[in-house]
């Protein structure tokens, strides 16, 4: 893995992807029957639209592998990170209200 951390890291574009995979998801999660049309002249007012639901759901277990393998990369980068470049990084130091841990 690369030795720079942050946008240098060469993990920004597996996250740009991640974060363009979930809202392909939300999409698909959509239930279909709402674009249920009549059929048969009316008669037929509701249609199951099982099919594209299946569709969409196979398409979905497909995102979710990549998105799944796209956090387990991320996480590795960053227990490397911890273990390696920032071992012995105060962590959350920033967040406790001291004057002197930010930078002007």
């Amino acid at each position: 893995m690369n030795r720079a951390w942050g946008i240098n890291s060469g993990m920004t574009l597996l996250h740009t992807t991640a974060a363009a995979l979930v809202p392909e998801m939300q999409v698909l999660a959509h239930p279909v029957s709402t674009l249920s049309l009549p059929g048969k002249g009316g008669q037929e007012d509701y249609n199951t639209l099982a099919m594209a639901s299946i569709y969409n759901l196979g398409s979905n277990i497909g995102r979710f592998d990549t998105l799944l393998a796209i956090l387990l990369l991320l996480s590795a980068q960053g227990i490397y990170l911890l273990d390696g470049p920032l071992a012995g990084l105060l962590m959350g130091a920033g967040a406790e209200g001291k004057e002197e841990n930010y930078v002007i």
